[in-house]
């Protein structure tokens, strides 16, 4: 507590003990503030400036490597496939606002080979009825309703990378994101609209979870042979809008890794490299 006279400035410090914790982050480090000036009374709540969480998140971006597959797998969403049988790559996915733990689990994995990158993920989902399709139409609004989505910066850059949105019912929107601009929906769909690549989706869905496997053909992402140890930049992210009813918000949006803001935020995407490990 303190006093502060009129045109007077003074500092506040305070620290966060986050020992112990498993996740990365959250929930992200905050304070409310109580002040008073005669009869008013207010409450201000501090959090932490962007900048210094997303310097946070960069030097604590994780390294995600994708193994190759010896024998590529089936693409019918089943998972059973040598390639999959083994703890998933990506599970502490967090909330965008990084301002809570995730209410469901999601689960991860990546691999590849020659032709294309296979990425899998499941989403644990107790409210399977209240799953929202928002569109059953290639290059659709397939992100206004339940969806999982695929970032790839293949020349890790930063800058440029292409941006998979897949849905329950297995639409698909495929864009290759080259300008620096946020987008509406409008651009989203114009850059989806002049890019098709030739993916290969499944959707199967599982009494508490819907799963999704989509192998990504790398000669449409201009990458003509992947080489053990090549880097890219990455984001696997899960949009919900099964929660509404409980909570009365429209949608949570989960990621790997934390981007500290919404899914395109490449500058905070993590890092894949391409492994020389076999299937286990």
């Amino acid at each position: 507590k303190v006093s502060v006279s009129p045109g007077e400035e003074t500092s506040i410090g305070f620290a966060a003990d986050v020992a112990g914790k498993s996740r990365l982050i959250l929930p992200a480090p905050a304070c409310t503030v109580r002040y008073a000036a005669g009869e008013f009374r207010a409450e201000l709540r501090l959090d932490l400036p962007g900048s210094v969480v997303d310097a946070y998140l960069q030097k604590r971006r994780p390294t995600l490597i994708a193994g190759r597959a010896k024998a590529a797998p089936t693409i019918d969403g089943k998972l059973d496939d040598p390639v999959w049988r083994r703890k998933a790559d990506a599970v502490d996915f967090e909330s965008w606002k990084l301002d809570s733990v995730p209410s469901v689990r999601t689960e991860g994995w990546i691999a590849y080979d020659d032709a294309y990158c296979y990425v899998a993920m499941r989403c644990g989902e107790p409210n399977m009825s209240g799953l929202k399709i928002a569109t059953e139409k290639r290059d659709g609004e397939v992100y206004d309703g339940d969806s999982i989505e695929i970032m790839l910066d293949t020349d890790r850059d930063r800058k440029t990378y292409y941006h998979f949105v897949v849905n329950p019912a297995g639409a698909l929107l495929d864009a290759h994101v080259t300008s620096d601009a946020k987008f509406s929906s409008n651009q989203e769909r114009t850059v989806a609209n002049s890019f098709d690549a030739d993916v290969k989706v499944a959707i199967a869905r599982e009494e508490s979870a819907w799963v999704v496997e989509v192998a990504i053909p790398w000669k449409d992402l201009k990458v003509k042979a992947p080489l053990a140890g090549a880097k890219m930049g990455f984001l696997l992210a899960r949009a919900r809008f099964a929660h509404a009813e409980e909570t009365k918000t429209p949608m949570e949006v989960f990621q790997y890794p934390p981007l500290n803001g919404w899914n395109h935020r490449r500058e905070n995407f993590g890092d894949l490299v391409l492994g020389d490990r076999g299937d286990e």
